[in-house]
């Protein structure tokens, strides 16, 4: 099941007040921030084997190094636009996503050789690419989902209701993460191509 079906699967939210007709409008600000990669060449072959054993990571190649990202996500109402008496005005959502703490590490027998260190950062920077596009892709799917769900109803406190939408809105964020996190996994696969694979074990003709 992709993101998108499994994202806008989830229930709707509660209805708008019973004095206005229809969904509260919201407008959603979805912004993705991709934080620069590091690269690094400070632990050696079985150090990286060993990590990737104890992640539960079994690729299609001998680990020479991989990817690591965080990701954080921030959301900000702001209700000030709606008037409640009247049932008029947006809703603005702020939803903020950031790829931070992002490193690739290759093994230090690697970049002890410059040709195969060329190649085994080229391969882990695919990985990296890969993804900015995933979580690129699951911030337009996490739009339409949103804009599938309804706000919850708004009591005229601004401060408890600026929180009531931020908690409405992290539940359709949250509940999209599992399948986020099988699409990255999905991407990971994916840059693991028979010629990339190929390509990596045969670096430089000398590889081992």
């Amino acid at each position: 099941m992709g993101l998108a079906a499994i994202l806008i699967a989830l229930p709707l939210l509660a209805t708008a007040p019973s004095g206005c007709r229809g969904p509260i409008a919201a407008t959603f600000d979805i912004m993705v921030s991709h934080g620069p990669v590091d690269v690094e060449a400070d632990l050696s072959l079985a150090q990286i084997s060993d990590l990737a054993s104890h992640a539960g990571q079994h690729g299609k190649h001998v680990p020479v190094g991989f990817y690591a990202a965080s990701l954080g996500y921030t959301v900000q109402a702001d209700i000030s636009g709606h008037d409640e008496a009247h049932c008029s005005g947006a809703v603005q959502v702020k939803i903020t996503f950031g790829l931070t703490n992002r490193h690739v590490q290759i093994a230090k027998e690697w970049a002890a050789d410059p040709c195969r260190y060329a190649v085994a950062r080229a391969h882990y920077l695919r990985h990296a690419a890969a993804d900015d596009i995933v979580v690129s892709q699951f911030a337009r799917t996490l739009e339409m989902a949103l804009r599938q769900a309804l706000l919850p109803s708004l009591t005229g406190s601004v401060e408890e209701d600026q929180q009531r939408v931020e908690q409405a809105v992290t539940v359709v964020v949250e509940g999209g993460f599992e399948s986020l996190e099988h699409a990255r996994a999905d991407a990971r696969d994916t840059v693991d191509t028979p010629d990339e694979v190929r390509k990596l074990s045969k670096a430089c003709s000398s590889a081992t």
